[in-house]
């Protein structure tokens, strides 16, 4: 199953690394760190454990240099456990972004900030412009997101 499989990919992963010079297979290790803890993360989280694919995430030793897609797992994880406040903060050190505003206007809405909620899922729905008809759910959540808050300030 699913360790078998792992155990595969590490072999072959320790092959490739095997075969490149120096500098560069150490660039390779520390991508495929950060690649191997995000996997297992988002492994956890499908399996519906936000708590465990969170650890994951800081344990991984690579979590204090993460990249702007770690920290909106990150956030996304802090949202499913029910901690909005810290899901914005992480959302908040990597600026204004498009996919960012729907997970910053979705910490917004679960604090009760429907007025900042609203600008944020209006940002996100006027920038969206999603490339995969895969994507569309993303639309689909900020529009009904953006509808439960009117109700509220309606």
């Amino acid at each position: 199953g699913l360790e078998e499989a792992a155990g595969g990919w590490a072999d072959v992963r320790d092959s490739v690394f095997a075969a490149l010079p120096g500098e560069q297979a150490e660039a390779a290790r520390v991508a495929m760190a950060e690649i191997d803890s995000m996997a297992a993360a988002f492994l956890a989280f499908q399996a519906g454990n936000a708590e465990v694919a969170l650890d994951r995430v800081e344990r991984s030793p690579y979590y204090g240099n993460q990249s702007a897609g770690m920290a909106f797992f990150r956030a996304r994880l802090l949202l499913a456990l029910d901690r909005p406040a810290e899901a914005l903060a992480e959302l908040e050190r990597w600026g204004t972004t498009v996919l960012g505003s729907l997970l910053r206007a979705r910490a917004l809405e679960a604090m009760g900030e429907e007025a900042s909620a609203r600008e944020a899922y209006t940002y996100f729905l006027e920038n969206w412009q999603p490339d995969l008809p895969e994507l569309e759910a993303l639309t689909d959540s900020a529009t009904a997101g953006l509808a439960r808050i009117q109700a509220v300030l309606n």
